[in-house]
């Protein structure tokens, strides 16, 4: 019995001493402190331009284009910077609202003209192209994105640019969550383009007739690498 209980004792005794060897190691500890989250931001704002061509007036309020006593054979450009002021890149979305065609003051030879509405028939002759001016040099380049009017979110970079009565724009969205027009944070812009014509060959029905619609421009957040 003596012998086993010297035995236990030492198997203890030998377990103590392995144990009080694992806290002999060394070791140094470190604490991150002060961790932080910070959101960035989108900002998007807008710089009127003068127009071109038929009026070289620059639009009032937040308009691209503003022109009044316009006749068949006149055209024109209206132009509204863009601006990311954020500390994200963003993409840039773009809807046109509604086209809303008025009547106004009707004269004799419009009321004659059988081609004309009551409600109004600027738009179904006024011709718009619209692009986004990439490298902002005041025209169309290869490099600019162009709008497609027939068909929602279409885009196209190269040849002629493509018109459409204003009325065929109306409700067309452009969403560019592919990466299509992307405005870097801070110091990012691109300037939003409207050519305008009026065909010679309109008749009297437009005579004393108007338009309006509106255009939204959203920055979204882009796609990190």
């Amino acid at each position: 019995m003596k012998k086993i209980l010297f035995s236990l004792m030492v198997v203890m005794l030998l377990i103590g001493l392995v144990g009080a060897g694992v806290v002999a190691y060394f070791y140094d500890d470190e604490t991150s402190t002060g961790n932080t989250f910070s959101a960035g931001t989108l900002d998007l704002t807008t710089a009127q331009r003068p127009q071109s061509g038929f009026s070289n007036a620059t639009p009032s309020g937040t308009k691209i284009i503003q022109i009044n006593n316009e006749a068949p054979g006149d055209s024109g450009t209206g132009t509204i910077g863009l601006y990311n002021v954020g500390t994200l890149n963003g993409e840039l979305d773009i809807v046109f609202g509604a086209v809303a065609n008025t009547p106004g003051v009707e004269t004799e030879p419009e009321l004659a003209d059988p081609l004309n509405t009551s409600g109004g028939d600027l738009g179904s002759y006024a011709q718009m192209a619209a692009y986004v001016d990439v490298d902002q040099s005041g025209g169309w380049n290869v490099g600019d994105v162009g709008l497609d009017p027939t068909t929602n979110h279409t885009y196209y970079t190269s040849g002629a640019l493509v018109y459409a009565t204003v009325n065929t724009w109306s409700g067309k969205s452009y969403s560019t969550g592919t990466g299509v027009v992307t405005i870097p944070a801070t110091t990012g812009s691109d300037d939003f383009v409207l050519n305008w014509n009026i065909p010679t060959t309109v008749g009297n029905a437009i005579q004393g007739d108007g338009l309006t619609f509106d255009v939204t421009f959203t920055l979204e957040q882009a796609t990190r690498d």
